[in-house]
């Protein structure tokens, strides 16, 4: 067998210095130790041996030693098959199924920022649903093993997490006495499996983040939430009060700015504290809050006004206190009829002038995007059609942004932009700086 023209060992040796000092803070000592190992494979630094004929005694020259990692693509050849043939010793005399299991994409953000509790969830939900489903004596009634293998990457080495299962085609009865093969030429129903896994998997992951075992940081920041319960809570024009009833139900203290006096008096009449007072005047008698929000007002306020309001709402945060806001898309030509609709309106807004009163006024930005959207009618399909139109928007998005050599740019009506207000100690580092 002729030697290629290109192994990996000769990528190392060209590239691997640039490689290592670019991810060297993410490699383990494991894949550290197989580099290393491809890099001296069959070279002079693990040493060489004699290769002679046990039966006429030719001697075909010095061959350099292998660095028997199983990593390495040129080593272990022999060894994998020894493993195979040991493996095959230990297979059952039935045939075998093969199942995978995977997650929407959307999802594979949590394999890089959680990997150790999604991979477990990710083989405990499927091992559990192949399990429970053959238990049932509507479909197998047995107990059935399981052999389940990762997968992190796709053949287009994108990232893709599923697991594989080789599962015996039937199983023990419950009184481990006899063996219960297949009736059919299938294991199981995959829409039931289907159905199982998801319930199984959806319900560890909210368990996880209920935990607060979910890192929702990075590129999986869109999955973070507000926890409202025990917060104090403020919203300013809060309209026809849905959002205080949504918060009070969730545990939160709430109140209100609103100038329709007619609004005031009936959020009065339901229990709720509502505040005639300016945000200028309200930060000056000492109110703090957790979160202030405003859906459909910054837009009414002038430039002035802005700046005001936003030092204002500043001063009502605690540290890490956040403000989160809604508005019609300045930047898009779908956001002009909500923002030309209304006379009442003195700002145009888009994200570089919320980032401008950002920095200006003491907060950090954490998300300024289009407004999440939810499919209005419940089930697989409306799903499947509300991801294909949501990532039918981001590739138009990215593809005007370089068609115009701009950074992304947000298309949606209307925009949310959450800011989080800096503590004490970095806004006064920044502000010397």
């Amino acid at each position: 067998m002729s030697r290629p023209a290109l192994e990996l060992a000769d990528i190392l040796r060209a590239q691997g210095s640039r490689f290592l000092e670019r991810y060297q803070s993410s490699i383990s000592y494991q894949q550290l130790k197989a580099y290393r190992a491809v890099l001296a494979c069959r070279t002079a630094s693990l040493g060489g041996h004699l290769d002679v004929c046990s039966a006429c005694g030719f001697e075909n020259g010095i061959s350099f030693n292998s660095c028997r990692n199983r990593h390495c693509p040129k080593c272990q050849a022999r060894a994998r098959e020894r493993w195979i043939e040991n493996r095959q010793q230990e297979l059952l005399p039935t045939g075998y199924f093969h199942a995978v299991f995977t997650v929407p994409h959307q999802l594979n953000v949590f394999a890089l920022t959680s990997p150790r509790v999604f991979y477990d969830l990710l083989f405990a939900s499927a091992s559990e649903t192949l399990i429970e489903v053959a238990r049932n004596p509507k479909r197998l009634g047995a107990d059935i093993g399981v052999l389940a293998i990762l997968h992190t990457w796709g053949q287009n080495l994108m990232l893709h997490p599923h697991v594989h299962c080789v599962i015996p085609a039937g199983g023990l009865s419950s009184d481990r006495t006899r063996w219960i093969p297949t009736r059919q030429q299938f294991l199981l129903h995959t829409r039931v499996l289907r159905e199982v896994f998801r319930g199984k998997f959806l319900a560890g992951l909210r368990q996880l983040y209920r935990k607060g075992q979910l890192r929702c940081q990075g590129q999986a920041a869109e999955f973070s939430d507000i926890v409202l319960r025990g917060l104090r809570v403020l919203e300013i024009g809060f309209g026809n009060g849905g959002f205080l009833v949504y918060a009070k139900g969730e545990g939160a203290t709430v109140a209100g700015i609103e100038i329709n006096a007619a609004m005031c008096e009936a959020a009065r009449k339901h229990g709720f504290e509502a505040i005639d007072a300016s945000l200028t005047d309200l930060a000056a008698r000492g109110a703090r809050y957790d979160v202030v929000v405003a859906f459909d007002v910054l837009e009414h306020w002038d430039t002035g006004e802005l700046v005001e309001n936003f030092r204002a709402i500043h001063a009502l945060l605690g540290d890490g206190g956040v403000f989160v806001s809604r508005f019609p898309n300045g930047q898009s030509p779908f956001g002009r009829v909500y923002q030309h609709g209304d006379f009442s309106h003195k700002s145009t807004l888009s994200t570089y002038k919320i980032e401008y009163l950002a920095a200006l006024t003491g907060f950090e930005i954490v998300r300024i995007d289009n407004v999440r959207r939810v499919p209005s009618r419940p089930g697989p399909l409306a799903s499947l059609r509300h991801g294909w139109l949501a990532r039918r928007r981001r590739w138009i998005e990215r593809s005007i942004a370089r068609l115009y050599g701009i950074r992304k740019l947000p298309l949606d009506p209307n925009l949310v932009a959450v800011l989080k207000k800096r503590g004490a100690d970095e806004s006064s580092e920044r502000n010397h700086a």
